[in-house]
C-alpha cells in the first residue's frame, strides 16, 4: 500500500523516507512525497518520556493530501494507545 526509499537514519533519532501511497487512486496520483520520524526528549523533560514527530513534505495542497494528515493523526493516536496500554484501539479480530 506504500513504498519508499530510505533516505537517512540516524539510530534512536530519526528515520526519513520517501513516500509513494497506492491505497486509492487519487493517493496513487500525488507526487512522491518525503517522510521523517524523529524520536526526541520533550522540551521539558520527563523522565522515561520520549516524543515521536512526524514531518510529511513535498505533497501538494489536495483533498487526497489533506487525508493524509488525518491518517497520520489516527496512526498516531493508535501508536500512543498501544504504548500506554499494550493493547490496540481496535480489535483487529472481529
Amino acid at each position: 500500500m506504500i513504498t519508499g526509499i530510505v533516505l537517512d537514519v540516524e539510530p534512536g533519532c530519526s528515520l526519513t523516507t520517501t513516500s509513494n501511497g497506492a491505497w486509492a487512486a487519487d493517493v496513487a496520483e500525488l507526487p512522491e512525497s518525503t517522510v521523517r520520524f524523529s524520536v526526541f526528549e520533550p522540551f521539558m523533560p520527563m523522565p522515561g518520556v520520549n516524543s515521536l514527530s512526524i514531518v510529511h513534505e513535498r505533497l501538494p495542497e489536495t483533498e487526497a493530501a489533506a487525508q493524509l494528515e488525518i491518517g497520520w493523526v489516527s496512526i498516531l493516536s493508535g501508536l500512543k494507545t498501544v504504548l500506554e496500554t499494550g493493547a490496540p484501539t481496535v480489535d483487529a479480530t472481529h
